[in-house]
């Protein structure tokens, strides 16, 4: 088959509709299909990347002035369509609802070619970054996943109207396929999750419990870190030998470091921030716990990451965490925004370390399902189903 992906987020920016692109073109690539990736190059420069069945074209773009981490790109929509079209593709698959995934829209339909589209991301709750609070030095911006306000319901209408022009949504979980369907999306949807290289998580070795917690994420205004920390403060006072690692970057990251000073815990919380995918592993096999408090995760491939690593997981319990977190099993969920019942969580998990050490077992079980191999195969059928259908 000759497949193209379109996403308006790339290498060197790090998040999981980025790992899901790479994965799924990789993957396809060595399976034999033809792909091309239509990305941004995060520079005024375009490039071109030749690989065994896999071309990546990189266009010229400028950073998104509303969402930290999408780029605005720049084409040359005649040069685009020609390549397009003399590629002759069996399927166009979009990631992102940005320029690059609205041109991939536009030019399968001119071509007649079938469109798939996953959901990656609740870009309704992207609308914090519009908030006049911005403009406020120190303002916190509040983000639930009780999505509410004109602007909300205004995104999730466009949201609609883009998926609604696919042959195919895909939605990593469940619980996403039923929150846009309940939104409006009428297009066929096939839950399928994206998918994780196991060959780069091996499992640690399961030794002595030593009370090091890790978060990993882009800090957001979004993903409500400051939960983290602030529980982090109460855990702390149990176990004074804890410790916390903060990994990634983002426009939350100084207003972090500010609520780590105030509480007095710059002693043991760290920020490092971007750290490079290819050692995101070994940062994961330093810890024994991945904790996060974000409320609009479609599906957190860093929980699956962390948990192939070993480690068991504190979770906010809303969207994919409800589905990838079995309490008592592979980690616990806590009610979202609670910082006390994160806090009760954490102490529940740290105070039997017998009880740990299997938790961390059930962590490399339960991830192990989301093998990019089986995850691209189940992919490429449905390819093939939807290209050959009339």
């Amino acid at each position: 088959m000759n497949i193209i992906h379109f996403s308006d987020t790339y290498y060197p920016n790090l998040n999981g509709v980025v790992v899901a692109v790479e994965q799924f073109a990789k993957r396809a690539a060595a399976a034999g299909h033809k792909v091309i990736l239509f990305v941004p190059a995060c520079s005024l420069k375009k490039t071109v990347e030749h690989h065994e069945n896999l071309t990546i074209y990189r266009i010229r773009s400028i950073p998104f002035p509303i969402y930290p981490g999408v780029q605005a790109a720049l084409p040359n929509l005649a040069r685009m369509f020609t390549q397009i079209r003399e590629f002759k593709p069996d399927i166009v698959h979009i990631h992102t609802p940005a320029v690059l995934g609205v041109l991939g829209i536009i030019f399968a339909q001119i071509l007649s070619v079938k469109i798939v589209n996953t959901y990656h991301t609740l870009f309704s709750m992207g609308t914090a970054y519009l908030s006049p609070k911005r403009l406020i030095p120190g303002a916190k911006i509040q983000v639930a996943s009780n999505e509410e306000g004109l602007l909300s319901l205004i995104a999730w209408k466009l949201q609609v109207i883009f998926f609604n022009l696919s042959d195919l949504v895909i939605a990593p979980t469940k619980i996403i396929e039923k929150t846009i369907k309940k939104q409006g999306v009428k297009a066929r949807i096939f839950t399928l999750p994206s998918g994780l290289d196991l060959s780069q998580f091996p499992q640690k070795k399961i030794g002595t419990l030593q009370y090091k917690i890790i978060h990993l994420g882009r800090l957001g205004f979004e993903k409500a870190t400051d939960i983290i920390i602030k529980a982090f403060g109460q855990i702390k006072e149990k176990y004074p030998q804890a410790t916390l690692t903060i990994a990634g970057d983002g426009p939350d990251r100084k207003n972090l470091e500010k609520l780590a000073d105030s509480l007095g815990l710059r002693d043991s919380v760290t920020f490092l921030g971007m750290v490079p995918h290819e050692k995101v592993s070994a940062l994961y096999r330093e810890h024994d716990v991945f904790m996060t408090a974000s409320p609009f995760e479609t599906q957190g491939l860093v929980l699956n990451e962390a948990m192939l690593s070993g480690l068991p997981v504190i979770a906010a319990a809303v969207y994919a965490p409800r589905e990838i977190v079995i309490e008592g099993k592979n980690g616990y969920l806590f009610a979202e925004g609670n910082v006390e019942d994160c806090v009760k969580k954490t102490i529940l998990l740290f105070r039997d370390p017998k009880k740990f050490s299997t938790l961390a077992k059930n962590a490399r079980k339960s991830a192990e399902a989301f093998d990019s191999i089986l995850l691209t195969n189940k992919l490429l059928t449905t390819y093939q189903k939807l290209a050959h259908k009339k």
